[in-house]
């Protein structure tokens, strides 16, 4: 492996995103002869310690900081601790595995000891947020886009607290495959560590600070143009679409005009250590709002399109996989000046 530092974004506001380092292994490693082939979910301990999730064939591994590796645990299946789709987070130290195909949420210690598995409603998003009262966010579930985060107990047992959010726009849904059309307004939230969650829908530049969703602690917003969907980029996606509806046996019933006009005002929303607000933009940028609502400035997105990412706290983790069954992690974290 080798390992470099360097800084790949500086922002004209108080915050920036700084790579910490950049590891690549470039053997491939794997239980039972099998080597890295897709490597889908990275997540860091607060010592540098690293865990990824091998998809195919499934296996989960652990590395020290410098990607020496450390073991393997899990694989493929429907048993105890085993997983058919696996995302994975780290709070304190545990390991937290959500496997949608299977429904569960498992917990395991860090050396990958299993400790409990728990059913989870179909389906939900992977939040990896630690508020201070010891809870954790998880995103979801996608049956009931209103219930937009269940806060668990840190031992993974139970849920103890959700956040519903009021009526919005109900996307369509292309059945029997669970994806939308694209562009289409959606209900986005991030949870944060003082157990407080932003939320907003994804046409409008407004966004909102709330503890339960029905209520309101404050609001902001921008004027931000959003930028018009071209002609071409409309037939482009509009026969992906039909493509993939076709793929898994829907019978697709919308037209290419039903297709909004306007690309969404963001595409994501994500929340630092400190409740800073980063509001992801489609031209790889992020909009940065303090706790207060006020607009920091704007800060580039340095990952590329060819990397999964992971936001956790004030680090994100990329992981980049090779043809070669190599893979690059790398790991940023949030600067304050």
């Amino acid at each position: 492996f080798w390992w470099a530092v360097a800084g790949l974004a500086i922002a004209a506001a108080a915050v920036r995103l700084f790579a910490v380092y950049a590891l690549a292994r470039t053997s491939p490693l794997g239980g039972g002869g099998a080597g890295f082939y897709y490597v889908d979910s990275a997540a860091l301990f607060a010592d540098g310690g690293v865990v990824v999730v091998n998809q195919r064939p499934v296996f989960i591994s652990r590395f020290s900081p410098t990607l020496e590796p450390l073991g393997q645990f899990s694989r493929e299946g429907e048993g105890p601790g085993e997983f058919r789709g696996p995302e994975l987070f780290v709070a304190r130290d545990s390991i937290y595995v959500v496997d949608n195909q299977r429904s569960v949420l498992a917990a395991f210690d860090r050396n990958g000891i299993l400790g409990r598995e728990t059913l989870l409603p179909c389906c939900v998003n992977d939040m990896p947020v630690v508020d201070t009262a010891g809870r954790f966010a998880i995103g979801g579930p996608f049956t009931n886009p209103r219930t937009a985060i269940r806060w668990w107990s840190l031992d993974g047992s139970r849920f103890v607290d959700s956040v519903t959010l009021p009526p919005g726009p109900e996307p369509s849904v292309i059945a029997p495959c669970s994806f939308q059309l694209p562009y289409q307004a959606e209900r986005m939230a991030a949870a944060g560590p003082n157990g407080l969650t932003w939320w907003g829908v994804s046409d409008a530049d407004r966004f909102v600070l709330t503890r339960h969703g029905s209520d309101t602690i404050l609001v902001t917003s921008s004027d931000r143009p959003r930028v018009p969907v071209t002609d071409a980029n409309l037939a482009y996606i509009f026969d992906d679409t039909t493509f993939f509806a076709k793929q898994c046996g829907a019978a697709l019933t919308t037209r290419r005009g039903d297709v909004p006009k306007l690309r969404p005002a963001f595409s994501d929303l994500h929340v630092d250590s400190q409740g800073t607000l980063w509001v992801q933009r489609p031209k790889s940028t992020f909009d940065v709002y303090a706790p207060d609502g006020r607009w920091l400035g704007m800060v580039a997105n340095p990952i590329s399109g060819n990397e999964n990412w992971y936001w956790r706290g004030d680090r994100i983790a990329s992981v980049e996989t090779r043809d070669d069954g190599a893979f690059v992690l790398r790991v940023y974290r949030v600067e304050r000046r």
